[in-house]
């Protein structure tokens, strides 16, 4: 229930551009579960969105920008990285906005800078702040108690099977 809950928390803080807790969540979950679940939880995310939004031509756009936040898999954090990874998240979207909208290439990307520069700058303050509280949270708590709150994970029947009776945790199939 991570991917949904991901897009709950976009979906409230969406009146503000740009700013939003998807990165660091996302980058969590990345580094928490398997490659092919990661990938797996983007396509679901990529999905859910365009669901809400409609499928358009940035769709597939979508989901190779969301894909870059594999860059920083099984990094340090490098809060350089993070940044560059979010320019490049921004800016997948110039050549098809150049395309649809018929500007040139200059007038997009500086319309566009402001909200790169808001989008990078939140994704580092909210990583620098909110990631190692996530893991000082949330790790112990699946290793714990076997909890797994992510859509897809390949062993979630083992996590659920291997539960301590005497846990709190309880699961209804």
């Amino acid at each position: 229930m991570f991917i949904p809950t991901i897009f709950a928390l976009e979906y409230v803080m969406m009146s503000v551009p740009n700013i939003q807790l998807t990165f660091v969540l996302m980058l969590f979950y990345v580094h928490t579960v398997d490659t092919k679940t990661g990938f797996t939880g983007i396509l679901v995310y990529t999905i859910i969105k365009s669901l809400v939004w409609g499928f358009s031509l940035f769709t597939p756009i979508a989901f190779v920008s969301w894909c870059l936040i594999f860059l920083l898999k099984n990094k340090q954090t490098n809060y350089f990285a993070i940044c560059l990874v979010s320019v490049l998240m921004m800016w997948l979207y110039a050549p098809l906005g150049i395309y649809i909208y018929g500007v040139s290439p200059i007038a997009y990307l500086l319309a566009d800078f402001p909200f790169t520069v808001i989008f990078v700058v939140n994704n580092v303050l909210t990583t620098l702040w909110l990631y190692p509280q996530l893991q000082r949270l949330l790790k112990p708590l699946i290793k714990r108690t076997n909890w797994c709150p992510f859509l897809f994970t390949k062993n979630y029947g083992d996590y659920c099977k291997n539960a301590p009776h005497n846990s709190s945790l309880t699961v209804n199939w």
